[in-house]
């Protein structure tokens, strides 16, 4: 994440509840989203990201963990995400924003984000 790009993915509603892989399953359901390519349901995002990740020569890890970096000043930050909680009509946004606010505080590119 640096701060300037988004992506969009856009499902069509024929794909409902056919879809699998890191974007889910699309079946309107969030509680079951988080399975792994073995067909566990996992809990903790760290773990789902990590079980599809492919193996190739380019390095990649697992996530920071309980390591993570902190950011001191959450103020500009957590202005520019708010824009995340007019999605509260579909999608609870707290844990979106909260990604977000970590990310674009980290990355330092404040001014150039979403």
């Amino acid at each position: 994440y640096g701060g300037s790009w988004t992506l969009n993915i856009i499902v069509p509603a024929e794909y409902s509840g056919v879809t699998c892989g890191i974007c889910g399953n699309f079946n309107g359901q969030n509680n079951d989203d988080f399975m792994t390519p073995s067909g566990a349901l996992v809990r903790s995002a760290d773990e789902f990201g990590a079980s599809w990740k492919v193996e190739d020569e380019l390095p990649c890890n697992d996530g920071c963990g309980n390591n993570c970096p902190l950011c001191q000043d959450q103020t500009t930050a957590r202005s520019l995400c708010e824009i995340i909680s007019f999605c509260h009509v579909y999608v609870d946004p707290q844990a979106y924003f909260d990604d977000c606010v970590f990310d674009v505080c980290l990355s330092g590119n404040l001014n150039d984000v979403l």
